[in-house]
């Protein structure tokens, strides 16, 4: 194993999560993380980079209310550029990824562009089930 990246359950949210970044640091390994980095502040983007981390993620699921909508939080779009911002602000490489569906695939030219200038360096667009897909058909947007 060369990399690991932490993901899921938002693990920055762990006690323990700059303990596991060092640790797979202090083993050789590259380590990243993905996150809606809804918490993500400057001072948690500058102790990951202490600890370790080599780049992070940033989900990103399309413009502001296209965003909101899918996440089911007003503010999470904003947050998550925060995160972004912090992250790359700290020296650590930033990229986003977003998960292609029905309600954002119009504005994806859009969003490159926004990743772009935000300083992502990768944006990972894939298609496949999303959070709206899974929301029962009366709570999705037609």
């Amino acid at each position: 194993m060369r990399e690991v990246t932490l993901i899921g359950g938002e693990a920055y949210l762990r006690d323990d999560w700059l303990d596991l970044v060092r640790a797979v640091r202090s083993h050789g390994m590259q380590c990243s993380t993905t996150t809606g980095a809804r918490g993500i502040t400057g001072e948690i983007a500058r102790a990951a980079k202490a600890a370790g981390l080599q780049s992070a993620s940033v989900s990103v699921d399309g413009l502001r209310p296209t965003h909101d909508h899918i996440r089911a939080l007003d503010g999470s779009f904003d947050a998550a550029m925060r995160g972004l911002r912090a992250f790359r602000a700290a020296g650590i490489p930033v990229s986003a990824n977003t998960h292609i569906n029905r309600l954002n695939l119009r504005e994806i030219p859009e969003v490159f562009e926004l990743l772009v200038a935000e300083g992502a360096s990768v944006g990972v667009f894939y298609g496949g089930p999303s959070f709206e897909d899974a929301r029962p058909p009366a709570t999705q947007q037609k």
